[in-house]
C-alpha cells in the first residue's frame, strides 16, 4: 500500500521530501516495532491465530466483593502459558460521588416502595446501600480513591481443541 502511494506521488510530480517512514521503507530498514510485530494474524470467531499459535483473550467481568492477598495466585500457578494484563486507571472522585449518590437515591426509593407495600426489606439491597453509603462518605473525606479496573487473560495453545479444553479450567479461577 505504501509503495503504491510512493509511486503515485512520483507520477504526480510531487517534489516533497519523503517522510522518515517512507525513507525507511525505501531503504528496507526495519524498526523495533517491525521486529516485534507478529508475522501474521488470523481472526476467527472465538480466537486468534497468531504466528501459528491459537490465542484466546478472556476478560474478567465480575470482581469478588473482597480481594484478599494472593487472589490472583491460581492464575499465577496455572500450568499452561498465560499472559495476564491488569489495567488500573484512577477516576475522578467527584464523578464517582455523583454516581454513588444517584445509586443511593435509587436504592432508597426501592426501600420506600417495599415498605409502603408491606414487603420485607431485601438483604442484598440493604448491604448494597450500606456499602455505597460508606464508600461515598470515604470518597468525600478523601480517604479512598476509585479506579477503573480491567483484567485480561491471554491463553495460548497449539490447536483450537486444546484451547477449548483449557478455557473452562479458567472460568472459575477466583472461586477456588
Amino acid at each position: 500500500m505504501m509503495l503504491e502511494v510512493l509511486s503515485r506521488l512520483k507520477r504526480n510530480g510531487d517534489r516533497r521530501r519523503p517522510s522518515r517512514t517512507e525513507q525507511r521503507l525505501q531503504l528496507g530498514t526495519r524498526s523495533l516495532s517491525d521486529l516485534i510485530a507478529p508475522a501474521a494474524i488470523e481472526t476467527e470467531r472465538a480466537q486468534l491465530l497468531l504466528n501459528r499459535s491459537h490465542v484466546r483473550i478472556l476478560a474478567l467481568t465480575e470482581y469478588p466483593r473482597y480481594v484478599h492477598p494472593n487472589w490472583l495466585g491460581n492464575l499465577v500457578d496455572f500450568d499452561q502459558p498465560l499472559d495476564l494484563s491488569l489495567h488500573l486507571e484512577p477516576l475522578e472522585s467527584a464523578a464517582a460521588i455523583r454516581s454513588l449518590t444517584h445509586k443511593l437515591v435509587e436504592l432508597q426509593s426501592s426501600r420506600m416502595l417495599d415498605a409502603r407495600s408491606g414487603k420485607i426489606a431485601s438483604v442484598e439491597r440493604e448491604v448494597a446501600y450500606e456499602d455505597i453509603e460508606r464508600l461515598r462518605d470515604a470518597l468525600q473525606r478523601g480517604e479512598e480513591r476509585v479506579f477503573s479496573t480491567s483484567l485480561y487473560l491471554c491463553l495460548r495453545a497449539p490447536s483450537p481443541a486444546t484451547l477449548d479444553h483449557l478455557t473452562p479450567s479458567l472460568s472459575g479461577w477466583n472461586q477456588r
